[in-house]
């Protein structure tokens, strides 16, 4: 799914940018451009949306399943807290493999984008002097700010509503659906947040 998004998304990008920077001349730039909305906003986002109604979902659904059958309550009898045993684990989880995955979609969507423009006559060579020119390792590194923070957002509201599920098949299904609303919510207003601090400076 994060292949798939990443590399259409960047040739969307290449779609809408491509004819706009030939006519103005500044062929030059489009791959810098593709990449660092990609680094800095698209694989971020749009992973952490992906893997909020893939494995969100599952989390929520899977935590709100142990709590109708009982399996929490089990825990607690054995005096094991069931935050810290099931939660933690999830919650690191998604802190570090959110940002691999929006690793992997920097490179597949700017893939994307290469390809597409590549085949509309724009030289690779430019394309890659390009992206060397305008994307700077700080972009980098905010991007995969981005997704670790996104990452711990979505595990916290996952593992928080399935916690809270109510009894029965139907508690579980409403626990999953809060889960993935409330995740993709937090995804776009955090991203709002941290683009101002990370990137919101006019550098002189």
């Amino acid at each position: 799914m994060v292949s798939i998004t990443s590399a259409f998304t960047g040739m969307v990008l290449a779609v809408q940018t491509l004819d706009q920077f030939v006519r103005f001349g500044a062929t030059g730039y489009i791959g810098g451009v593709i990449a660092l909305s990609m680094v800095r906003e698209m694989s971020p986002v749009l992973t952490g949306l992906v893997v909020c109604g893939r494995t969100g979902a599952a989390m929520a659904a899977e935590i709100g399943s142990m709590k109708v059958t009982e399996q929490i309550d089990a825990l607690r009898t054995f005096g094991l807290d069931p935050h810290v045993f099931i939660g933690v684990p999830r919650m690191l989880a998604g802190l570090v493999m959110l940002p691999v995955l929006t690793l992997f979609s920097f490179v597949i969507g700017i893939g994307g984008g290469f390809l597409y423009v590549s085949a509309h006559g724009v030289n690779g060579h430019l394309f890659r002097r390009s992206v060397e020119a305008l994307l700077e390792p700080s972009d980098v590194y905010g991007g995969l700010l981005k997704a670790a923070v996104f990452g711990l957002l979505i595990s916290v509201s996952a593992c928080g509503q399935g916690f809270m599920a109510g009894q029965g098949a139907r508690g579980v299904g409403s626990a999953t659906t809060r889960a993935v609303v409330w995740g993709n919510m937090l995804i776009l207003v955090f991203n709002y947040i941290l683009s101002t601090l990370l990137f919101g400076g006019i550098k002189g």
